[in-house]
Protein backbone atom coordinates (compact mmCIF):
# COMPACT_ATOMS: atom_id res chain seq x y z
CA UNK A 1 0.00 0.00 0.00
CA UNK A 2 2.66 2.31 1.14
CA UNK A 3 6.21 2.51 2.06
CA UNK A 4 7.99 4.69 4.52
CA UNK A 5 10.68 6.39 7.08
CA UNK A 6 13.77 7.01 5.64
CA UNK A 7 17.65 6.39 7.26
CA UNK A 8 18.92 9.46 8.80
CA UNK A 9 23.19 10.70 9.31
CA UNK A 10 22.33 11.23 12.89
CA UNK A 11 19.93 8.53 14.17
CA UNK A 12 19.38 8.79 17.90
CA UNK A 13 19.68 5.29 18.66
CA UNK A 14 19.84 4.43 22.01
CA UNK A 15 22.67 1.78 22.28
CA UNK A 16 21.53 -1.10 25.17
CA UNK A 17 23.67 -4.24 25.70
CA UNK A 18 23.75 -7.20 24.04
CA UNK A 19 20.98 -9.38 23.21
CA UNK A 20 22.70 -12.18 25.24
CA UNK A 21 22.16 -10.02 28.71
CA UNK A 22 18.29 -9.50 29.72
CA UNK A 23 18.37 -5.59 30.78
CA UNK A 24 15.28 -4.29 31.84
CA UNK A 25 15.06 -0.83 30.57
CA UNK A 26 12.51 1.83 32.15
CA UNK A 27 9.04 1.36 30.48
CA UNK A 28 10.32 -1.27 28.17
CA UNK A 29 9.20 -5.20 27.99
CA UNK A 30 11.49 -7.36 30.01
CA UNK A 31 14.22 -8.44 28.01
CA UNK A 32 14.66 -5.29 25.55
CA UNK A 33 18.21 -5.38 23.70
CA UNK A 34 17.49 -2.56 21.17
CA UNK A 35 15.16 0.44 21.39
CA UNK A 36 14.96 3.51 19.64
CA UNK A 37 13.11 7.10 19.36
CA UNK A 38 12.97 8.79 15.76
CA UNK A 39 14.31 12.44 15.78
CA UNK A 40 10.63 13.73 15.49
CA UNK A 41 9.89 12.34 19.44
CA UNK A 42 12.71 13.85 21.61
CA UNK A 43 14.53 16.79 19.71
CA UNK A 44 13.75 20.14 17.51
CA UNK A 45 13.59 19.55 13.87
CA UNK A 46 14.01 22.48 11.73
CA UNK A 47 11.55 23.45 9.63
CA UNK A 48 8.97 22.12 12.58
CA UNK A 49 5.80 22.79 10.46
CA UNK A 50 4.64 21.82 6.59
CA UNK A 51 1.39 23.04 5.14
CA UNK A 52 -0.04 21.48 2.08
CA UNK A 53 2.40 18.59 2.32
CA UNK A 54 3.03 17.32 -0.91
CA UNK A 55 2.46 13.49 -1.69
CA UNK A 56 5.98 12.94 -0.37
CA UNK A 57 7.46 14.66 2.41
CA UNK A 58 10.35 14.16 4.83
CA UNK A 59 9.79 14.91 8.23
CA UNK A 60 12.95 15.39 10.25
CA UNK A 61 16.03 12.97 9.71
CA UNK A 62 13.60 9.92 10.35
CA UNK A 63 10.14 10.09 8.72
CA UNK A 64 8.46 10.39 5.58
CA UNK A 65 4.78 11.64 5.76
CA UNK A 66 3.34 9.95 2.15
CA UNK A 67 -0.29 10.27 0.67
CA UNK A 68 -2.22 10.53 -2.80
CA UNK A 69 -4.54 13.20 -2.25
CA UNK A 70 -4.91 16.33 -5.43
CA UNK A 71 -6.39 18.52 -2.59
CA UNK A 72 -3.47 18.02 -0.40
CA UNK A 73 -5.27 20.05 2.59
CA UNK A 74 -2.51 18.02 5.47
CA UNK A 75 -0.51 19.78 7.58
CA UNK A 76 1.72 18.66 9.58
CA UNK A 77 4.07 20.11 12.94
CA UNK A 78 6.05 19.11 15.49
CA UNK A 79 5.12 20.26 19.18
CA UNK A 80 6.45 20.61 22.44
CA UNK A 81 4.30 19.72 25.67
CA UNK A 82 6.55 20.59 28.49
CA UNK A 83 3.85 19.12 30.66
CA UNK A 84 4.84 15.40 29.65
CA UNK A 85 7.78 14.24 31.35
CA UNK A 86 7.77 11.40 28.85
CA UNK A 87 8.84 13.23 25.84
CA UNK A 88 9.42 16.27 24.47
CA UNK A 89 7.61 16.82 21.27
CA UNK A 90 4.79 15.45 19.59
CA UNK A 91 3.75 15.56 15.86
CA UNK A 92 0.30 16.95 15.27
CA UNK A 93 -1.48 16.43 11.93
CA UNK A 94 -4.47 18.49 10.32
CA UNK A 95 -6.46 16.91 7.81
CA UNK A 96 -8.80 18.84 6.11
CA UNK A 97 -10.72 17.37 3.06
CA UNK A 98 -9.18 14.16 2.00
CA UNK A 99 -9.47 13.06 -1.17
CA UNK A 100 -7.05 10.23 -1.54
CA UNK A 101 -6.67 6.65 -0.73
CA UNK A 102 -4.03 6.17 2.19
CA UNK A 103 -1.84 8.54 4.15
CA UNK A 104 0.94 6.92 6.09
CA UNK A 105 3.98 7.70 8.10
CA UNK A 106 7.06 5.73 7.81
CA UNK A 107 10.21 5.44 9.26
CA UNK A 108 13.36 2.97 8.07
CA UNK A 109 14.78 1.69 11.52
CA UNK A 110 18.95 1.91 11.93
CA UNK A 111 21.13 -0.76 11.60
CA UNK A 112 21.44 -1.43 14.96
CA UNK A 113 18.00 -3.26 14.89
CA UNK A 114 18.99 -6.01 13.10
CA UNK A 115 22.52 -6.35 14.57
CA UNK A 116 22.78 -9.86 16.02
CA UNK A 117 18.87 -10.39 14.84
CA UNK A 118 17.06 -13.82 15.56
CA UNK A 119 13.84 -15.09 13.78
CA UNK A 120 12.87 -15.58 17.71
CA UNK A 121 12.91 -11.45 17.94
CA UNK A 122 9.67 -9.36 18.48
CA UNK A 123 9.67 -5.82 17.87
CA UNK A 124 7.37 -3.77 19.50
CA UNK A 125 5.76 -0.63 18.42
CA UNK A 126 4.11 2.07 20.69
CA UNK A 127 2.75 6.00 20.94
CA UNK A 128 0.58 8.12 22.98
CA UNK A 129 -2.06 9.27 20.90
CA UNK A 130 -4.38 12.70 21.44
CA UNK A 131 -7.22 12.75 19.10
CA UNK A 132 -10.34 14.62 20.01
CA UNK A 133 -12.20 11.99 17.52
CA UNK A 134 -11.20 8.39 16.75
CA UNK A 135 -8.93 7.39 14.62
CA UNK A 136 -7.93 3.68 13.00
CA UNK A 137 -4.48 2.88 12.83
CA UNK A 138 -2.32 0.62 11.50
CA UNK A 139 1.00 -0.20 11.96
CA UNK A 140 2.92 -2.55 9.47
CA UNK A 141 6.77 -3.87 9.96
CA UNK A 142 8.11 -4.38 6.44
CA UNK A 143 11.60 -6.14 6.28
CA UNK A 144 13.54 -6.39 3.04
CA UNK A 145 15.49 -9.32 2.23
CA UNK A 146 16.96 -10.26 -1.02
CA UNK A 147 13.84 -9.92 -3.64
CA UNK A 148 11.44 -10.32 -1.15
CA UNK A 149 9.67 -7.86 1.59
CA UNK A 150 8.01 -10.00 5.09
CA UNK A 151 5.26 -7.24 6.01
CA UNK A 152 3.54 -8.13 9.21
CA UNK A 153 0.23 -5.83 9.66
CA UNK A 154 -1.51 -4.79 13.09
CA UNK A 155 -4.32 -2.94 13.49
CA UNK A 156 -4.07 -1.10 16.48
CA UNK A 157 -7.78 0.29 16.88
CA UNK A 158 -9.69 3.76 17.74
CA UNK A 159 -10.56 5.19 20.88
CA UNK A 160 -7.64 4.50 22.50
CA UNK A 161 -4.63 7.58 24.11
CA UNK A 162 -1.96 4.70 23.48
CA UNK A 163 -1.27 2.59 20.87
CA UNK A 164 0.70 -0.41 20.69
CA UNK A 165 1.75 -3.44 17.82
CA UNK A 166 3.93 -6.31 18.25
CA UNK A 167 5.46 -7.98 15.40
CA UNK A 168 6.69 -11.32 15.95
CA UNK A 169 9.40 -12.63 13.01
CA UNK A 170 9.08 -16.33 14.17
CA UNK A 171 5.63 -16.25 11.71
CA UNK A 172 7.52 -15.09 8.90
CA UNK A 173 9.66 -16.55 6.08
CA UNK A 174 12.34 -13.68 6.59
CA UNK A 175 15.94 -14.65 5.17
CA UNK A 176 18.09 -13.19 8.25
CA UNK A 177 21.32 -13.50 6.19
CA UNK A 178 19.68 -11.53 3.65
CA UNK A 179 18.04 -9.02 5.40
CA UNK A 180 18.34 -5.57 3.95
CA UNK A 181 16.63 -3.42 5.59
CA UNK A 182 13.88 -2.70 7.93
CA UNK A 183 11.03 -0.17 7.81
CA UNK A 184 7.66 0.76 9.96
CA UNK A 185 4.67 2.22 8.00
CA UNK A 186 1.75 4.08 10.39
CA UNK A 187 -1.25 4.06 8.07
CA UNK A 188 -3.73 6.11 9.00
CA UNK A 189 -7.44 5.00 7.99
CA UNK A 190 -10.10 7.62 7.21
CA UNK A 191 -8.21 11.03 8.22
CA UNK A 192 -10.49 13.43 6.59
CA UNK A 193 -11.72 15.92 8.92
CA UNK A 194 -9.11 15.24 11.59
CA UNK A 195 -6.39 16.24 14.13
CA UNK A 196 -4.34 14.14 16.19
CA UNK A 197 -0.64 14.11 17.88
CA UNK A 198 1.68 11.60 18.02
CA UNK A 199 3.98 11.50 21.25
CA UNK A 200 6.68 8.97 22.79
CA UNK A 201 7.64 7.22 19.62
CA UNK A 202 9.51 4.06 20.60
CA UNK A 203 10.50 0.96 19.04
CA UNK A 204 11.92 -1.79 20.70
CA UNK A 205 13.10 -5.17 20.37
CA UNK A 206 13.22 -8.61 22.67
CA UNK A 207 13.70 -12.37 21.99
CA UNK A 208 10.30 -13.91 22.81
CA UNK A 209 10.95 -16.74 25.68
CA UNK A 210 11.68 -20.40 23.97
CA UNK A 211 9.35 -23.08 24.40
Amino acid sequence: MFSLFRTSRKKPVVRLSPPRQQVQFPDAPFGTDWLWQPDISHQAISPSEFAHCPKRQNIGDSAVLFHDCETQEITARQRRDDADDRTDFGLQFEIGTFDGSFLSLACDLPGDAWQDLKKRHVFRFEADLDCPQEVSIYARLNAKHGPNVEKILQHMGAGSDHISAEFDLAYTQLNIGRLEKIWLDLIFEDPAGKTFTLRNIKLSRRPRAEL
